[in-house]
């Protein structure tokens, strides 16, 4: 706020971090909200979102990342085979490579031997 001349105060007030927010910060976060539509719903800047709550929207996207990697766990080790296949792909370094083997017959017949003289 800037006081001019006439007394009169200009501008928003200086924003102050409520930490009710960062909860709320992080579960839009995780829902997939971008920084720009959070601020809009909190009616502060974009720079001001970043320069109170960064911590808050970078716990949203691990927030999310943990809660979808337990339940794809629970339901590996509940035995789904397709999310034990993936979660063991994505986080054991395994794969489904297929091998073809390839056969040739010919259609002739090779003796290898002595050729006696």
């Amino acid at each position: 706020m800037v006081a001019h001349a006439s007394n009169k105060v200009r501008g928003r007030p200086p924003h102050e971090r409520k930490e009710a927010d960062v909860d709320r910060i992080e579960r839009m976060v995780a829902y997939g909200f971008t920084q720009e539509q959070i601020a809009g719903v909190l009616g502060i800047s974009h720079p001001t979102l970043r320069k109170h709550y960064a911590d808050a929207l970078e716990n949203g996207k691990a927030r999310v990342i943990e809660k979808v990697a337990e339940s794809l766990y629970d339901v590996a080790v509940a035995g789904d085979v397709q999310a034990q296949k993936f979660f063991l792909s994505a986080r054991g370094g395994w794969s489904e490579k297929q091998t073809t083997e390839h056969v040739v017959t010919a259609p002739f017949q090779v003796n290898v031997g002595r050729t006696e003289s």
